[in-house]
């Protein structure tokens, strides 16, 4: 897309980004002045506890939310936080001009909003980390409270059904619940805006404010991603019905359901009534063939596909059945609260991460689709350099995904051994299991952003292009110019994207901490110096290496397609990063 095409709304852009400025400043002005009125009485003797406190404060939040959002909801979306803007844009929902636009009306809005609380009202004004809780312990709870945050905007009011309009009171209701379990350790920030503004009219008097933009960016991207993988795998398709207000959807009578469930593994409906009152509870359609309405179920050959997902679910049930006596490896010592504290370790070290890191790999080197034919490959023109990249195709990606799938697994034993010597799981690992510390460092967070955003881009273009998405070159004979998705804003995102990937694995596989990073510092300084041009190299030849594919790839499909080629070529001049290569 071109920088024209980006501002060709740029007046409207404008116009919500001055009404998401009184948005925000209405939304923060009454819930910060809400959480002063209890900062203001907290020395009283009649100020009540602090659960009762952490309640007053939460529903004013909640609350605020609440009534601002359904005031705004149709004006502007009714945003009123950089980091759902943030994540609105990951998923495409607004363009980047207008997210630029509302993160600083949200900013300045936040500002002025604060500005007033400390003008009309006195106490203390300040987002800060609660006793005992470090800043690991709080970049993690000001992530998921985001998290959380953010799938809700998107599942109530990005997704449309019936009760989008009732988005704000669910979206309120879950800033409630977050701060309910949030208040008391952090502050509950997850509003970037919401941080900034008490922050910026009180001198930045807290050495630890960069904990709530690092937290809330987190669960942008975290909740972003999540709700792409719901989008990739159509989560639709689990439930169909779900949100359908037909009476006639409702559960068939108990015994029949029960009955079936034992024949076929499928649960029926209590089934549409067609022009002539007759139903078929098999298919849930009506005997004259017509869909009842726009719900998304899908009938093949007579039949519900949601049938067949339910009988590999009953499948799953029994599997799941004949699993319920635990090995006897299992230490049934372990209580309740042991295993919270060890999940709460878990979740403050590198373990997450890396895990997340393996998927993303897995997500850049597996192929969506099989190899086309070889006459479609031939049609490409390819040369030799690209014969031999096909040729390496069927098992070079599968062993590098292994390899680092096995390196992360490896990795997360040596900090389970490290944090745990004297636990059950430490026990079970081999000597040869080395100790690592499990500190979350920046350049690792680095690193695994770039792993993340790339792999949700890579996902982007999966799904973009459908069947057309090889890891060979070829031309089929239904070939199509896409030009939509990622493709409007860069001609090779995939490139882009494993690219990317390419730059995160190398930071969180050499940054301090990391088990092939501390290899390579405790070996010679010639040696370290050798290995470090190698992986430079390495990244550098990748970068050619893509760039004259993507030069190859052109010129295939500018002689496949001709002017179409040229008019998105035009309008899409980038080939990897959007207005500059």
């Amino acid at each position: 897309m071109s920088l024209k095409a980006h501002f060709s709304t740029f007046r409207l852009d404008l116009q919500a980004a001055a009404l998401e400025f009184v948005g925000t400043t209405c939304f923060l002005l009454l819930g910060l002045g809400g959480i002063q009125v209890v900062s203001d009485i907290a020395n009283d003797a009649d100020a009540g506890s602090t659960l009762e406190q952490v309640l007053y404060k939460a529903i004013s939040m909640g609350f605020a939310l609440l009534i601002s959002a359904w005031l705004f909801f149709r004006v502007t979306g009714a945003l009123f936080n950089p980091n759902i803007s943030l994540a609105l844009l990951l998923v495409g929902v607004i363009r980047p001009v207008r997210f630029v636009l509302y993160c600083v009306a949200q900013m300045a809005g936040a500002v002025a909003a604060a500005g007033l609380v400390l003008a009309l009202t006195p106490g203390k004004l300040a987002s800060n980390l609660g006793p005992g809780i470090n800043t690991a312990q709080g970049v993690f709870i000001e992530m998921f409270i985001t998290t959380a945050l953010v799938l809700a905007v998107l599942m109530l009011a990005a997704e449309k059904h019936w009760t989008t309009p009732f988005a704000p009171v669910g979206i309120g209701l879950t800033l409630f619940a977050c701060h309910i379990f949030a208040l008391y350790y952090t502050g509950a920030g997850m509003n970037t805006a919401r941080s900034f503004g008490p922050a910026a009219v009180t001198g930045f008097g807290y050495s630890k404010h960069w904990i709530y933009w690092v937290g809330p960016f987190l669960g942008s991207v975290l909740g972003a991603t999540i709700y792409t993988l719901l989008k990739h795998y159509h989560y639709y398709e689990l439930t169909p019905d779900q949100a359908a207000t037909d009476y006639r959807k409702s559960p068939g009578h108990p015994v029949e359901n029960v009955k079936n469930i034992i024949a076929t593994g499928s649960v029926n409906d209590g089934g549409n009534v067609d022009a002539n009152g007759e139903s078929d509870h098999i298919s849930d359609k009506p005997s004259n063939g017509r869909r009842v309405n726009d719900s998304p179920v899908y009938l093949t050959k007579g039949r519900i596909r949601r049938g067949a997902r339910m009988e590999n679910l009953g499948e799953k049930a029994i599997v799941l059945a004949k699993r319920q006596h635990l090995p006897s490896y299992i230490d049934r010592s372990f209580t309740a609260s042991i295993m919270a504290e060890y999940a709460a370790a878990l979740l403050s070290s590198r373990i997450p991460f890396l895990l997340s890191n393996a998927a993303a790999f897995h997500i850049a080197t597996t192929a969506p689709n099989a190899s086309p034919p070889q006459s479609e490959q031939e049609a490409a023109r390819i040369g030799s350099f690209e014969r031999i990249h096909a040729s390496t195709i069927p098992w070079l990606p599968p062993l590098l995904n292994r390899a680092y799938t096995l390196l992360m697994l490896f990795e997360s034993a040596a900090i389970v051994r490290s944090t745990w010597p004297d636990s059950a799981p430490a026990s079970l690992l081999p000597s040869l299991v080395p100790v690592l510390d499990s500190q979350v460092t920046r350049f690792f967070v680095i690193g695994w952003l770039c792993m993340t955003i790339g792999a949700c881009l890579r996902l982007a273009t999966y799904r973009t292009l459908g069947i057309l998405f090889t890891y060979e070159l070829s031309i089929r004979a239904d070939h199509k110019l896409v030009t939509n998705g990622p493709y409007n804003y860069v001609r090779h995102p995939s490139y882009t994207a494993i690219l990317v990937i390419a730059i995160g694995f190398y930071t969180c596989m050499l940054c301090p901490g990391a088990l092939v990073g501390d290899w390579i510092r405790g070996m010679q300084p010639g040696m370290q110096k050798a290995l470090t041009v190698l992986w430079i190299s390495m990244l550098a030849s990748q970068a050619v290496m893509f760039a004259k594919r993507a030069e190859k790839e052109d010129a295939m499909l500018k002689s496949k397609f001709g002017g179409e080629w040229d008019d998105w070529a035009k309008r899409v001049p980038a080939k990897l990063v959007p207005f500059i290569l």
